[in-house]
């Protein structure tokens, strides 16, 4: 009974380690880009281009209302969730990855307002296509922000 126990921390270190998200793919063939764009909820260009693929722009969508507005300022800790929207066009015959990471950086300076990342699939022959992922931030922070930073990690697939 002793050594059962005496294995079951193993084992829990081993299970954790193989739950883990797997990394990105490290390698000769990913290639990384940084974009700094103005924070706002319209369609921005980006036309990033690796192989046969285009990343053509980024967007924020559920940009707060008005009355979200008004709730974040009364209550300055009430987040709402934006959805961050790349589309892209694949034009070749193989399958690419794409890791996005966007950061909305404090303008003063300090700790991010918001970030996050997500890895998600270009795929073959698609025209237009899209790749979204959602961030949560404070909602009265919405009409400070002034930029956000765009992190990409392409490879084929």
């Amino acid at each position: 009974m002793k050594r059962a126990i005496a294995v079951l921390p193993l084992i829990a270190v081993v299970l954790v380690f193989a739950a883990a998200a797997p990394a990105f793919a490290a390698g000769p063939d990913v290639q990384k880009f940084e974009r700094t764009l103005p924070f706002k909820a319209e369609s921005q260009k980006i036309d990033l281009k690796v192989g046969d693929v285009t990343i053509e722009s980024v967007e924020i969508k559920n940009w707060p209302d008005a009355e979200d507005f008004a709730k974040g300022e009364k209550d300055l800790n009430d987040t709402k969730t934006m959805w961050v929207v790349f589309t892209y066009t694949n034009k070749g015959s193989s399958d690419y990855k794409c890791r996005y990471a966007v950061t909305v950086p404090d303008p003063k300076g300090a700790e991010a307002w918001a970030q996050d990342d997500a890895t998600r699939t270009l795929d073959k022959g698609k025209v237009g296509d899209t790749n979204r992922f959602g961030m949560k931030m404070k909602t009265h922070r919405y009409k400070l922000a002034r930029s956000m930073k765009l992190t990409f990690e392409v490879w084929k697939k």
